[in-house]
């Protein structure tokens, strides 16, 4: 709606694009939720060419216009698969007792392939693109840098924290490694390459980009895309690396059996007496 508000008095065609805008936006995140995709990204893509469009009125207008149709076919092809599977890969059946529940071939989050981290990139290349173009940015600077860098070592966080979320621990602290002379542990610390990847990206690849003589919006477009191409995308797997990862697990939380706990307890109140 901030399109709408960039003039004091709206026009009856700006306010046919906000309600266009807004009907696309609802639609593409209930395509998401209810596990479509590949429309998802038709229309968050075609969110992001109203950006450019705003200022010819009835270029906006056709692009909301056969944004509203196109979400409207599309939900009612999600419609057409009700009931939907929604949270398959949360809800937990029967689990079999700690600490097999850990190491079992359960089913865990489900993850993003290729294919989606691929679209999920050139969705935020593509925003980012027409953002800086509307915003009239000349080149790259430090201040934008550092912004990418920023969010790149952020998403790499979130991801190592999904990791090892569930009691997925490192097999010896820092200071044990160093004790022991293992600095490196390539079965755990491999979760590590890809969010230093994606870091690495942000910083060279404007630089690198810029002094190729691209313009400011395309190095930052370019830039981007790696930098969650680089985290959403490379390995290694998040099942295969829970089975077969170099990394310990800490019983604690709901999956513990309510005897371990107690015993623990009693240990620790014999202890003190």
């Amino acid at each position: 709606m901030w399109l709408a508000h960039s003039q004091s008095t709206p026009s009856p065609t700006q306010l046919l694009c906000a309600f266009g805008i807004t009907y696309a936006v609802v639609a593409a995140f209930s395509l998401l939720v209810t596990k479509r995709p590949n429309e998802a990204f038709v229309l968050s893509a075609g969110l992001a060419a109203m950006v450019p469009a705003w200022s010819h009125p009835m270029a906006a207008v056709a692009i909301a216009a056969c944004l509203c149709a196109f979400a409207c076919v599309a939900l009612r092809r999600s419609l057409a698969g009700f009931p939907w599977e929604m949270g398959k890969f949360l809800t937990i059946g029967a689990r079999p007792a700690a600490p097999m529940d850990r190491l079992g071939p359960l089913p865990v989050e489900q993850r993003l392939s290729w294919r989606e981290a691929l679209m999920l990139a050139s969705l935020g290349g593509l925003w980012t693109f027409v953002i800086a173009q509307a915003s009239e940015m000349a080149g790259i600077e430090r201040s934008e840098i550092m912004v990418i860098a920023e969010c790149s070592a952020l998403i790499g966080l979130i991801r190592f924290v999904a990791y090892i979320s569930g009691g997925h621990l490192p097999p010896i602290s820092l200071l044990g490694r160093i004790a022991t002379g293992r600095v490196v542990i390539p079965g755990f610390d491999k979760i590590l390459l890809a969010p230093a990847c994606g870091f690495a990206l942000s910083i060279v690849a404007p630089i690198a980009l810029s002094r190729l003589g691209l313009t400011g919006p395309v190095c930052l477009a370019i830039a981007v895309w790696l930098v969650l191409a680089a985290n959403l995308g490379l390995g290694p797997d998040l099942n295969a690396w829970r089975l077969t990862g170099a990394h310990r697990i800490r019983l604690s939380g709901p999956s513990e059996p309510r005897d371990i706990r107690r015993g623990r307890g009693a240990r620790l109140n014999s202890g003190a007496s």
